[in-house]
């Protein structure tokens, strides 16, 4: 939805896809724009020779620190630098000029551009908050029809929770109140899955604590 509403009178979209598996998805997503440019296995001194020779005036960064591409950001390839979308927090970087975030993420933090922004959740940022309103994510449900399975509790039983959050996400407070909930629902059990349980000595760190 944002690529499609963009006026194309005042905007031109060069997207630049770090994608290893192209999909149906990102098929799609190449109609919506005026250029794609695939930096997959380039290196960072490549893909900076490529979007300066775009001359973009604004760069926006949609994945935070998930992919090597934040450094790009570092580079300063852009006049205007932004963070939108895919992280939600700060990325610590000076070059980065703005966060694009909403009312829910940033409570008590609501101004536009052209505003000096109130001293609350801005000094945490390394970036100039920008808030959108009531929520700066833009949805549309998948085209598929998927149904949810039956309940397996229903069943079985007994409760199975899950998390599926990587491992710098469970501190100590994390899993103490997971096990709290554990001990509070009789016979339940926890699902968890992330790299650090591909190992053995992964999932003994995690059995220790509980």
């Amino acid at each position: 939805p944002v690529l499609e509403k963009h006026d194309r009178e005042q905007v031109e979209v060069y997207c630049y896809a770090n994608v290893q598996h192209p999909d149906y998805v990102t098929a799609r997503l190449q109609q919506k724009v005026e250029a794609w440019r695939d930096i997959h296995g380039l290196s960072e001194d490549q893909a900076s020779a490529l979007i300066r020779a775009d001359a973009m005036d604004v760069l926006v960064n949609l994945d935070g620190h998930t992919d090597a591409g934040i450094t790009l950001f570092a580079r300063r390839n852009a006049p205007v630098q932004v963070s939108y979308l895919g992280y939600v927090n700060t990325t610590g970087l000076s070059s980065v000029d703005y966060l694009l975030t909403d009312r829910i993420s940033e409570p008590d933090t609501f101004f536009d551009i052209e505003t000096e922004p109130r001293q609350t959740r801005q000094r945490f940022h390394s970036e100039r908050l920008v808030s959108l309103g009531d929520t700066f994510f833009t949805y549309r449900p998948p085209d598929t029809d998927i149904q949810p399975a039956a309940l397996p509790a229903a069943a079985n039983g007994d409760v199975t929770f899950g998390s599926f959050n990587k491992a710098p996400k469970l501190n100590a407070g994390v899993l103490d109140l997971w096990a709290a909930v554990l001990r509070a629902t009789p016979d339940s059990r926890l699902l968890l899955q992330g790299r650090m349980f591909s190992t053995q000595h992964g999932k003994d760190k995690i059995a220790e604590h509980f």
